[in-house]
């Protein structure tokens, strides 16, 4: 939980009950969102009480049995005016709540915390002339009058996107019914707007929206991003690079292996009184270590100071020499990488791609590049991994276009098949299976793993790449 929105009283979306029942009709709804569109309504008594809320995902869930009016929501939760952190930590520990009233000692209403993070985006000109290349006319809808700071964000974003060269069609929010058959998305400057149009449009109104999307300013930018990144990796692809994806898939051979495992990794926690994570805790040592483990050797690991530092949108490793761990330029030491090669294996990814929990010489990249060179093949390994990839997908893309890329080259990422369906995927979940890997080598998943398993997926890896190591031609520019 990053950001939170506060919104005065007079900004809200308030609507008076009329009788005890709490029960609004759709037309009074329609109304409602008509005059101030949010993703939630409060109700008040006659006396000025805060009595009840409406969402859009209860306006969703009405329509779906067939009602055409809603119950107020009664049973909610409100804070008071200086408990700002008791909201942060509600909204972290209640991901389906999305606004909380502010209240008076007299259970006034006096504003609402959101978890909405649009206001904070900021919009970067040449970030969207970048992803929103491949749009030529977004229907922009102007934002309700009654918040001068979305008339600002409204305009800027406006700008950004003439400056991409994209057409924009400026309409006022009782327009959309004049677009919606025609327009394939509609932008609106936050989540707040967009989710009480489509509440409005598909359970209200009943409109038939076919393949027309609403995006807040953020998420239209990010489906951009999206359709971006595909359109790049499937250049890739179409260019001779070999695209490879690593996960850890539960299918049904690994079904019962998954659970046997995961079942071990809880009472090995449980059994020391710690919640699962991906921290390694000191009591485990011995035995994750295992072949390799001394006291001495388990703390130079657990204390290699691993740094992250943002360069052109990447969040590359920071450049480090010591006795275990090395970063140059970005990229961790890959052991034996031959001086002159062919061709080269990228590996871009989060934790178990940079190795963490490992030395040099036992990531996956530096296993890899041993059997290589064991089988007489000058290919080169190469590891840009950093953890920054583990939350923030758009850097690891980020990197991935900054690489320099040639025909031949093998691209492997640990992302899942992010925008292009057709990479193919090597699912190490299989290679813990087949080995029968137990849990000792793992800290609360098989991503978070000893220098063990690492030589497994290495092989796994090289397995998979074999037949197209030698087919593999090289030639050309970087991409």
């Amino acid at each position: 939980m990053k950001n939170m929105i506060y919104t005065d009283y007079d900004k809200l979306a308030v609507m008076e009950l009329e009788d005890e029942a709490g029960v609004v009709s759709f037309p009074m709804l329609e109304k409602m969102i008509f005059s101030n569109p949010s993703n939630i309504i409060y109700c008040e008594s006659k006396e000025g009480i805060l009595s009840g809320i409406i969402s859009m995902g209860d306006i969703a869930r009405a329509d779906e049995k067939g009602r055409d009016y809603v119950a107020v929501n009664k049973n909610f939760t409100s804070i008071q005016m200086k408990e700002y952190m008791k909201a942060k930590e509600i909204f972290s520990e209640n991901p389906n709540i999305n606004a909380l009233p502010v209240v008076n000692e007299d259970k006034k209403l006096m504003g609402s915390y959101s978890r909405w993070e649009d206001p904070f985006y900021q919009i970067n000109t040449c970030d969207i002339a970048c992803v929103c290349k491949y749009r030529k006319e977004v229907f922009l809808v102007r934002p309700c009058k009654n918040f001068a700071e979305k008339q600002v964000r409204y305009r800027n974003f406006m700008d950004a996107l003439l400056l991409a060269g994209v057409s924009v069609e400026s309409i006022e929010y009782g327009e959309i019914i004049n677009y919606i058959a025609d327009a394939d998305e509609f932008v609106f400057v936050d989540e707040d707007e967009c989710r009480a149009t489509d509440t409005l449009y598909r359970y209200i109104l009943h409109r038939e929206c076919g393949t027309t999307q609403f995006y807040s300013v953020s998420g239209f930018v990010e489906a951009c991003r999206e359709e971006s990144f595909g359109e790049y990796f499937r250049y890739l692809n179409q260019n001779g690079v070999y695209i490879y994806s690593l996960v850890w898939k539960d299918s049904v051979q690994n079904k019962e292996y998954l659970r046997t495992l995961m079942s071990e990794i809880r009472s090995r926690c449980d059994a020391v009184g710690k919640k699962v994570d991906n921290l390694l805790d000191p009591i485990w040592y011995r035995e994750f270590f295992d072949d390799l483990y001394s006291e001495e050797y388990a703390e130079k690991i657990m204390n290699i100071g691993y740094s992250i530092e943002t360069e052109s949108g990447c969040g590359k490793l920071k450049d480090l020499q010591s006795e275990l761990y090395h970063v140059t330029d970005g990229e961790r030491h890959t052991c034996g990488q031959p001086e002159r090669y062919k061709k080269t294996i990228w590996f871009v990814g989060a934790c178990y791609i940079f190795g963490y929990y490992a030395e040099d010489k036992n990531t996956i990249e530096s296993f890899l590049q041993k059997r290589l060179r064991d089988d007489d093949r000058d290919i080169r390994v190469v590891n840009c991994g950093s953890p920054a990839y583990s939350q923030d997908i758009r850097m690891l893309c980020a990197r991935i276009q900054s690489l320099p890329l040639r025909r031949g080259d093998i691209l492997i990422y640990g992302f899942g098949n992010i925008y292009f369906s057709d990479i193919e995927e090597i699912n190490l979940l299989d290679t813990c299976r087949q080995n029968r890997v137990p849990a000792k080598w793992m800290v609360d998943h098989p991503m978070h793993c000893n220098h063990r398993l690492y030589s497994m997926y290495a092989d796994a890896v090289y397995d998979t790449l074999e037949p197209i190591l030698s087919k593999c031609v090289n030639g050309g520019g970087s991409y």
